[in-house]
Order: structure tokens, then C-alpha cells, then sequence
């Protein structure tokens, strides 16, 4: 009945009660201008300002920093900062909800018009997985794992691995996304197998991580390394968590905690749960971490969110990273859950208001993201169009679907995608309780009916 009553208030207050996460700035229409925009984030945005307050500009399109290849970061950021100096009207606030490169370049952009946000030094400290390491092992250094560096053209790279490293371990580039060119290591043979691979394609992640380095005040011994060289890590497990929080005028917060629920490959994920259900005293010892930590950093005036697990065995916290923004898969996790997407906070912050989050004001108790996956290279017979999938919506409450497929394509052919599986779909769910939500994802994946045909040699 409590879960009821909360749905029934939330809805008769209405959609606008939104609007007070967003409020006007200076009795006008303001402008803020989105690094690498997306429809997904747009359709959260509006519902965070049903009385059009804002206007939200795309500053380079989704497709612009997600490409296969280098990103031209410089004459990215020429062409943005050209369109911002002819802008007509007072800008207001530049952020970017996307990861490397929007994120460095949101940070470049709004520096030059003196507008509130994260120093580049700040995001560099967080997202140079090696710089940032070495300030954990100093703040934090109970819940660092071992790990150290290597360059992938050396003559026997593995061998010096093997004389710092004990199998199984991780190696990834400096900065990335969706775990791309990041490989666990068994053994000697898989890493004869990933090299290859690291090598031909390092250049795409390393070549803007190094425009980004020239700009900001990085170590010498870091800038002499360059951003093509990769870090190793010995393998951490347990129950993992994300902690959500922002930075303001040095002050931080934390403001939700969701779990992440792995494969059984143990790399790629299976869904997003929101809230954790991690005890609230083990979920404070991580949010102490992460304020000493960001403090350290010098971030300020902007998101974070902090990956952890917990080795329940041993009650031992490990840190994963730390990344300078809000998670854009948790979007409709707060949306659900708490009422407003976090997106509320990060508008704010780039305004230089107060930020503010609702809390357990949403619709459902529990939401979960889920990644439809297939493990092996396949041709797509059979995918839903937008009016299948508005149907599916519709005929489970709750959910919202983004398939990334189309009939007539091949698996392999899909960007952004991890080093040992293709995501076919993502599903966003709200629900009861857990039981609810997975009772409602199988639904969604049969009603969805999406047919693959793997071919003799189609392993990934």
C-alpha cells in the first residue's frame, strides 16, 4: 500500500513539480549548450523542464565524438568554439554528459568563457587511468589494487608485465569507453591475442588523450609516456557498486548508490539496480573514499561517479575508477526512482545554482537497466522498429527500450562495444521489487523477438 500511495501523490502532483529541479535563471530563457548530445539525453532534459525555461543546444552531435577512428579533437574544438563566439544570446552553461572525449572538451570550452565547471587538470587526474592510480595509491591506498604500465610497441611488452604482474590481470588504454581495447589476461596466449588488436587501434584513444595532455599541467614522466601506452591491473571481485555525487564550491555529496551486476565473464555487465542494496554503513565508508579523494583531485563544480566492490569474504573495499561525470545509464534509474533524472544536477552546477536531487519521489521503488547481449558475431534477421518497440513499452509497464540493431547488419558492425560480447538492446525497467523487475525484462525480451544467425566463424 505504501508503494501505491507514493505513485498516486507523484502523479497528481504532476510532471511540472519537475520544474523545480530547473529553475529559471534571471527571469529569462536560458542557454545551455550540451557537448555531444544524444536524443536519449534531450527526452530526460525535457522532463526536467516542462515550462521550456531552457533551451538546450547540441554543441557537436553524439556521432561527432563516437566515431571509428581518431576523434579530431582540435577541429572539434575549433568548430564548437567558433559557433559559440557567433552565438547571438547569453550562454549560460556548457557540460557534457558524455564520457572521453566530451567530457575534456565540455571542460576546455567552458574555461574560455570563465563558466562554471571541472578544471581540465581535474578531469586528466580522474580519467588518465594511470595518473589517477597513483593519486589513489596515495589517498586511498587500502583500497588500490597493484597495477602498473606498459607500452604495447615494446619488443617483449609481456615480459616485463610478467616480472611486476602475477596472472590473471587486467590491461587497458589510459582513457576510454565501453571497456573498449580493455582485456583480462589468463595467461601468455591471451595476451598474444589482444596485442594485435591494442596495437592497430591504441592510436584512436591515445592520439586525443595527448591533445588533451599538451593543454593542461601533467607530470613530465606522464607526458614523456605519451597516451598510447596501456595499464595493467591485477583483477579485483565482489559485489560492485556506483556511487552518484557532485562537487560544489568544495563542498561534496553523494546522492545515490546503484549496484552493478556482472556476467558471468565477470567483464560485461548485466544490469544497473537502483537502489543498492548494499548495507547503508559499508556504502558510508565508500563515500568517505570519495570525498578525500576529489579532494586530492581538486575537482570541483561538477559530477562524479565512484566504481567500488566489496570482498564481502574478506570485508575488503577495492576503488575501480573514478569517472568526472554523471553515468548516463542511471538517467532513468533516478527518473523512476527518485523523480528527476541527475541530469537536474549537473544543469545546475553549470548555471552556478545550488544543485538539488529529489528523493524516493518517483514512480516505482526499484529500477534496473538491462543489456540484452549476444557473445558471438552474428547477422541480425529479425529487430523491432520504433513502433514494435513502443508497443512492447506499452505493454509493460515501466519500460523504456533503445535497440542499437537493425535487420540486415552484422554484430561486429556496432560501435562502442566491450571486447567480449555485442549489446543488442538496452532496457530500462521500474518495478515493485527485484522479483518485478526480472519478471518484467524477460517479458520485454520475448515480446522484443529478436533473431540472429551466427555463421561458421563468427566468435568475437
Amino acid at each position: 500500500m505504501e508503494n501505491t500511495r507514493r505513485r498516486t501523490q507523484t502523479q497528481s502532483a504532476g510532471t511540472p513539480d519537475a520544474g523545480l529541479y530547473l529553475p529559471p535563471v534571471d527571469g529569462r530563457r536560458a542557454n545551455a549548450f550540451i557537448v555531444g548530445f544524444n536524443d536519449h539525453q534531450r527526452r530526460h532534459l525535457q522532463r526536467l523542464d516542462p515550462n521550456g525555461h531552457y533551451s538546450f543546444h547540441t554543441l557537436l552531435a553524439f556521432d561527432q565524438l563516437r566515431q571509428t577512428g581518431v576523434v579530431p579533437v582540435a577541429r572539434l574544438l575549433q568548430e564548437a568554439n567558433e559557433r559559440l563566439d557567433h552565438f547571438p544570446e547569453p550562454i549560460d552553461g556548457i557540460v557534457s554528459f558524455l564520457d572521453f572525449p566530451g567530457i575534456e572538451m565540455a571542460a576546455c570550452l567552458a574555461a574560455r568563457r570563465s563558466l562554471p565547471g571541472p578544471g581540465l587538470e581535474a578531469i586528466l587526474r580522474c580519467n588518465h587511468k594511470l595518473w589517477s592510480r597513483r593519486l589513489q595509491a596515495e589517498v586511498v591506498p587500502e583500497l588500490c589494487p597493484r597495477f602498473t604500465w606498459m607500452d604495447p610497441f615494446d619488443e617483449d611488452p609481456l615480459g616485463k608485465l610478467e616480472a611486476q604482474m602475477a596472472y590473471p590481470f587486467w590491461i587497458k588504454p589510459l582513457n576510454a569507453y565501453a571497456s573498449f581495447l580493455g582485456f583480462r589476461i589468463d595467461d601468455p596466449s591471451d595476451f598474444r591475442q589482444a596485442l594485435p588488436k591494442v596495437r592497430a587501434q591504441i592510436h584512436w584513444l591515445g592520439e586525443p588523450l595527448e591533445h588533451f595532455m599538451e593543454m593542461a599541467d601533467v607530470p613530465d614522466e606522464l607526458a614523456r609516456l605519451g597516451g598510447s601506452i596501456l595499464i595493467a591491473e591485477e583483477i579485483i571481485k565482489g559485489n560492485q557498486c556506483t556511487l552518484e555525487g557532485y562537487v560544489h564550491r568544495g563542498v561534496s555529496r553523494i546522492y545515490g548508490v546503484v549496484d552493478s551486476i556482472r556476467e558471468t565473464n565477470e567483464s560485461s555487465f548485466a544490469r544497473y539496480e537502483y537502489p543498492s542494496q548494499l548495507p547503508t554503513e559499508l556504502t558510508d565508508r565508500m563515500a568517505g573514499a570519495a570525498r578525500r579523494l576529489m579532494g586530492q583531485i581538486g575537482f570541483d563544480n561538477g559530477q562524479f561517479n565512484m566504481e567500488f566492490f566489496h570482498d564481502r569474504e574478506h570485508d575488503r573495499l577495492w576503488l575501480l575508477e573514478v569517472n568526472p561525470r554523471l553515468s548516463q545509464s542511471h538517467l532513468e534509474l533516478f527518473e523512476k526512482v527518485d523523480g528527476a533524472s541527475h541530469q537536474a544536477v549537473a544543469i545546475r552546477i553549470a548555471m552556478g545554482q545550488e544543485p538539488e536531487m529529489p528523493h524516493r519521489q518517483g514512480e516505482y521503488p526499484h529500477a534496473a537497466k538491462f543489456f540484452l547481449r549476444a557473445w558471438r558475431d552474428a547477422r541480425v534477421v529479425r529487430a523491432p522498429g520504433p513502433e514494435e518497440i513502443e508497443r512492447v513499452e506499452n505493454q509493460v509497464p515501466g519500460s523504456s527500450i533503445i535497440v542499437r540493431l537493425g535487420e540486415g547488419m552484422r554484430l561486429s558492425d556496432l560501435p562502442d562495444q566491450d571486447s567480449y560480447s555485442y549489446e543488442l538492446a538496452w532496457i530500462w525497467i521500474g518495478g515493485e521489487d527485484h522479483a518485478d523487475l526480472m519478471s518484467k525484462y524477460e517479458k520485454v525480451k520475448e515480446l522484443l523477438n529478436i533473431e540472429l544467425e551466427e555463421g561458421p566463424d563468427a566468435p568475437h
